[in-house]
């Protein structure tokens, strides 16, 4: 029983994502936007990914986002732009997950 209520309280505070934009008009680069949503003092690493129109990863870049200034934040909510630069022309950009980076 307390397995299953560490594993719920766990997963509730886990840190989300929702993709929001990008922009894939340039061949050496991508730019993603999306928003992430975390506890306040909790820091997150998210991995970003390109792919090609084969779906076959094109570029990657892993960032670290800690502490958002209050006047950054919509509820615990802040919004982040990544730019990226890619091996060969991109189709499109995901961010591949974020995670509690302890």
């Amino acid at each position: 029983m307390a397995f299953v209520a560490w594993l719920a309280y766990g997963n509730s505070h886990a840190p989300s994502y929702k993709e929001v934009s990008f922009d894939d008009s340039r061949a050496d680069s991508v730019t993603m936007d999306f928003e992430l949503t975390k506890d306040d003092n909790e820091t997150v690493t998210c991995a970003i990914q390109a792919l090609n129109d084969q779906h076959a990863i094109v570029g990657w870049k892993e960032i670290t986002i800690g502490k958002v200034p209050a006047d950054q934040l919509s509820n615990d909510t802040s919004s982040h732009r990544v730019n990226l630069r890619t091996t060969s022309q991109a189709h499109t950009a995901t961010v591949e997950s974020c995670w509690s980076a302890g």
